[in-house]
């Protein structure tokens, strides 16, 4: 029987912070590290090819369609940029002793963070999408 203080509190979280994941933990951990950065570098570089392909519309004198390439560029690099951090705080999973647990929470915030601006990324895409897309048709 436990005793008055050792009664699971629901708002109390209690983890070890000695924990250790097993090797086939850290297999799966890895796997997501290299699918993060691999996703991230994917990202910045479709980001970079459209900043470059914003430009060359540029240089042809076409500036409407340069505004929407060059915000989806950036877009896609704010997207990429979300994906390294918690890619990080996971990789050090691999290389720490006695700090998982701290570094999957870490992780998740950044996470937790990340997905918060790349909402606000993507509902303004959208929303100059739309715009732009209304401002088509009215031509």
């Amino acid at each position: 029987m436990k005793s008055s203080n050792q009664v699971n509190n629901p708002n109390q979280h209690h983890h070890d912070e000695n924990y250790e994941f097993t090797d086939s933990d850290r297999t799966n951990i890895s796997g997501v590290v290299i699918r993060f950065i691999t996703n991230a570098l994917l990202l910045v570089l479709s980001g970079v090819f459209n900043i470059t392909r914003a430009l060359f519309h540029v240089s042809r004198g076409d500036y409407f369609p340069s505004i929407v390439v060059l915000t989806s560029g950036f877009v896609f690099i704010a997207m990429g940029f979300t994906f390294f951090n918690p890619a990080d705080n996971l990789r050090k999973i691999l290389i720490t002793k006695g700090r998982d647990i701290e570094e999957v929470m870490k992780a998740i915030t950044e996470l937790a963070s990340g997905f918060g601006r790349l909402t606000f990324f993507l509902m303004a895409m959208l929303i100059f999408e739309i715009i732009t897309t209304t401002f088509l048709f009215q031509q």
